[in-house]
């Protein structure tokens, strides 16, 4: 550990050293995982902006994952090299993820109920719904796939 109490290197017994180095703010600047008989080891370079927020992550080759964020602060957009943008959307009013859409036009969508999530629905090359229900009390009470096999869960006295 470094003064600062960050983990600087983990060995792993009868394996080499896992490193970490930080910033001034302590948060995580790279790791590098030890060499792989045959490859290369494997590092990675974190950038942050001043919101303390990730917004990217280098490969050694150059590859960089970047991510972007809403006037919010919510995550907004994660860009993978060679695969596209997933694109995160909220609700206006109650600042709840509603949906992720990936590149290759699939769709994630939530549906909450105050701070239940009462459906999860997928669509692309498989789809599908998930739809909750919950009692009085906040607690789950059913579950369901695609309309059918319905669970329903109980409770005694105690919640539990």
């Amino acid at each position: 550990y470094d003064a600062d109490g960050n983990l600087i290197t983990v060995v792993p017994p009868g394996e080499p050293a896992h490193d970490f180095t930080y910033d001034a703010v302590n948060q995580t600047a790279s790791d590098t995982s030890p060499t792989v008989t045959g490859s290369a080891p494997l590092a990675f370079h974190y950038t942050y902006n001043l919101d303390r927020q990730l917004t990217g992550i280098a490969y050694l080759d150059g590859t960089t994952v970047s991510l972007n964020y809403d006037g919010g602060g919510r995550l907004s957009q994660v860009s993978l090299p060679g695969l596209g943008s997933y694109l995160y959307s909220y609700d206006a009013s109650t600042g709840q993820m509603s949906s992720i859409s990936a590149p290759d036009n699939e769709l994630l969508s939530e549906s909450w109920d105050g701070f239940l999530n009462t459906q999860t629905q997928w669509s692309g090359a498989v789809s599908g719904t998930v739809a909750r229900s919950f009692d009085s009390n906040l607690q789950l009470s059913a579950i369901s796939v695609d309309g059918a096999n319905t669970q329903q869960y109980t409770y005694d006295s105690n919640g539990r």
